[in-house]
């Protein structure tokens, strides 16, 4: 046997910790495990670190095993992501939104009854046993009768086709209502709601468009935010941060807001806004605020290492994002843009694909820099949609930033499953958001 090339020794605290990227898991490193590392004799404790991969078979060339499960992930036919623009218009005006709003951009009936053909076809053609059906936008909670709609189409297929349905939401939070309550109760949903900073920072950045909504979706989120988590249906929230530097500074103030969400159920996420260029100060003031979080029992999930293979979802086959329109896309993170869609739902059910442009995503290699990396195993990877634009793969930024080490990047995520492991002991049968 031999140590995985995935291996890695960080410091929590006063001990040394081993941590293998490829099962995301840890255990203290005791002088018994240090001795076994070495490889000189097999125990019944080398067996037990080689059935958690800290050791391996020397004939194992792990680097190539993890491009393989990659290759088989991106082609599975087990999930089918689907994601749903049912409105490309919004109530709200971010300055730093990517997105052009346009009102009368209302999924239609009709197009709903093309989406539910089509997941009738793809039941019967190619089966799969899961459907992770993302709502997007805009803001798609604008659109009830779509939404109402499609998720009771949607249950009647997974009867007759037996596969599970996993909902997420993207909203901005302010349109959730008694009503979509009802209307989700029966589903496993997880809700992505987008909380800026404190109310102050939070209402200067997220302002309603009409002037008759009032200033404060703040106050209206977290109303809204109260409604859902006093629910005992299956809701699961994501609340993401889009920071700047004077957010990370007021952390503090939101999570005093935010301490009444069950923590079993809650993960944050924090993200750069793009259009703000992060400074050495940043660096040390996003790591301060996932201390902070995690120190109030939260998760944070900013920056993920997956045990599952996971990659960028539009790097996936079996995935596809449908508009309003019809038009299909396979990245959420650009403009849907009808100049050049990826492909089109017609009347039949079918998505007629722009093969060309289907092809060339597919075909995208895996940057060298990633296949060399200690991260490799665990990481999401690069986006797809910037793999897409550019000239030269190498040349694109790590998705961890320059503001984070890899060793910062492997503490945090132990620490998020010392958080998780807690609240694991209190229930057997807990799930986190984040996990």
């Amino acid at each position: 046997m031999k140590q995985s090339k995935y291996n890695t020794i960080v410091s929590l605290g006063k001990q040394q910790v081993l941590y293998n990227t490829i099962t995301n898991k840890f255990v203290v490193l005791s002088d018994a495990i240090k001795e076994a590392l070495k490889c000189e004799t097999v125990s019944p404790l080398s067996l037990k670190l080689e059935s958690n991969n800290y050791l391996v078979k020397d004939d194992v060339d792990e680097k190539q095993m993890i491009e393989s499960l990659f290759v088989q992930r991106r082609f599975s036919s087990k999930v089918y992501q689907l994601t749903l623009n049912t409105s490309l218009d919004c109530n709200l005006c971010c300055w730093y939104c990517y997105e052009t709003h346009a009102k009368k951009t209302n999924m239609s009936l009709e197009l709903v009854k093309n989406i539910l053909l089509h997941l009738e076809i793809k039941s019967q053609a190619d089966p799969f046993k899961i459907l992770e059906l993302s709502f997007f936008g805009g803001e798609p909670l604008l659109n009830y009768k779509a939404i109402k709609a499609l998720l009771e189409g949607v249950k009647m297929l997974s009867e007759r086709f037996d596969f599970d349905i996993h909902l997420t939401f993207v909203t901005n939070g302010t349109l959730i209502n008694q009503k979509y309550v009802e209307l989700l109760k029966e589903f496993k949903v997880r809700f992505q709601i987008t909380i800026d900073g404190n109310k102050d920072t939070h209402n200067n950045t997220r302002k309603y468009k009409s002037k008759l909504l009032g200033t404060d979706s703040y106050g209206r989120i977290m109303d809204n935010l109260k409604l859902l988590n006093e629910q005992e249906a299956e809701f699961y929230f994501i609340v993401r941060v889009n920071y700047e530097t004077d957010t990370l500074k007021s952390i503090s103030k939101l999570m005093a807001d935010l301490e009444f969400l069950d923590k079993r159920r809650t993960a944050l996420s924090l993200h750069r806004v793009w259009q703000h260029k992060a400074t050495e100060e940043d660096s040390a003031l996003l790591i301060d605020a996932i201390n902070y979080i995690n120190s109030m029992g939260f998760v944070v999930s900013t920056f993920p290492l997956a045990t599952n293979l996971e990659n960028c979802y539009a790097d996936n086959y079996n995935q596809a994002i449908i508009n309003y329109d019809g038009n299909v896309y396979k990245c959420t993170a650009r403009d849907f843009s009808s100049e050049q869609p990826s492909g089109k739902l017609n009347s039949l059910g079918l998505i007629e694909w722009n093969a060309p442009l289907l092809l060339d995503r597919l075909a995208l290699d895996i940057p060298q820099k990633c296949k060399d990396c200690l991260l490799f195993p665990s990481c999401t990877g690069i986006c797809s949609q910037k793999k897409v634009e550019a000239k030269d793969n190498e040349q694109i930024p790590c998705p961890f930033e320059d503001l984070i080490s890899k060793e910062d990047v492997i503490l945090l995520n132990i620490k998020q499953q010392l958080v998780i492991k807690k609240y694991e002991k209190e229930n057997s049968d807990y799930a986190h958001v984040a996990s």
